[in-house]
């Protein structure tokens, strides 16, 4: 009898220990599906953020694109007549035209004014400074804004202020005169004033060089019409703007918009 009753009180703890477990696995087995489901759902809630901030996002680049627009269209409306009649001048000389051995052979760039302005003159000097300035403060303003034409030697112009390649009736915002650009651009302008007109000539090795760059071939000689105009500040874009900007951009999946440039 002692026995017996020894064996069915073992009996009854691995029953009752087998069942202990099983409640364990199925508490578990639910937690975990539970938290599955949790996961999903937030991960859906997060995505669905995300779209919306995305969707945000290219919002508030159409309105501050089309408000750099307006900025723009006032602009070109100021001076638009008188970039075109500078670019008629130039095609009346033949100047759209040069030939690339001798301007690749030159050790400097050349240049020839056209009109000289009367506003404030570009020196190295006011572009030192303004390097020193920019390095401390990015949104501090340049000394001076430009409209352009960039040329080959065959005449093909490969980059200009022209809103519209194939339309010449309007122009984009001005070139902010930073540091950033070529070498030739950086020393062709200096010595112009405000308001002054330069036909600019750089040999390949004070622009790409031996690198191909977009519709520029490699060993490349340029040459550029430059208007300098007062520096215009582009509207400022708002703060969830650039916030929203820098995050995608972290994610690698910004919009972009491609901006006239000479770097």
């Amino acid at each position: 009898m002692i026995e017996r009753e020894k064996s069915s009180s073992m009996s009854f703890w691995q029953r009752f220990g087998v069942g202990i477990v099983t409640v364990v696995m199925v508490v578990s087995t639910v937690a975990l599906f539970a938290g599955i489901v949790i996961t999903s759902r937030n991960q859906e809630k997060d995505m669905a953020n995300e779209e919306a901030d995305r969707a945000r996002l290219m919002e508030m680049l159409d309105e501050y694109y089309a408000e750099v627009d307006v900025a723009a269209a006032e602009l070109s409306e100021r001076y638009l007549d008188t970039f075109l009649g500078w670019r008629q001048e130039l095609s009346r000389q033949g100047r759209f035209t040069f030939n690339q051995a001798r301007v690749n052979s030159l050790t400097d760039v050349e240049t020839r004014d056209f009109h000289v302005g009367t506003g404030k003159q570009i020196t190295q000097e006011v572009m030192d400074e303004y390097r020193e300035l920019a390095e401390v403060d990015p949104d501090v303003l340049t000394p001076y804004s430009a409209y352009y034409i960039g040329w080959l030697h065959d005449g093909t112009v490969f980059d200009s202020s022209f809103r519209d390649p194939e339309d010449d009736s309007a122009l984009n915002f001005p070139l902010a005169g930073g540091v950033s650009f070529i070498d030739g651009w950086l020393e062709g302008v200096i010595g112009m004033r405000i308001g002054g007109v330069r036909e600019i000539t750089i040999p390949s090795s004070m622009g790409y060089g031996a690198v191909e760059q977009g519709p520029i071939p490699a060993n490349s000689g340029l040459r550029f019409m430059v208007m300098m105009v007062e520096p215009q500040r582009v509207p400022e874009p708002s703060e969830e703007l650039i916030e929203l900007y820098a995050r995608f951009s972290f994610m690698g999946r910004a919009p972009m918009k491609q901006e006239d440039a000479v770097a």
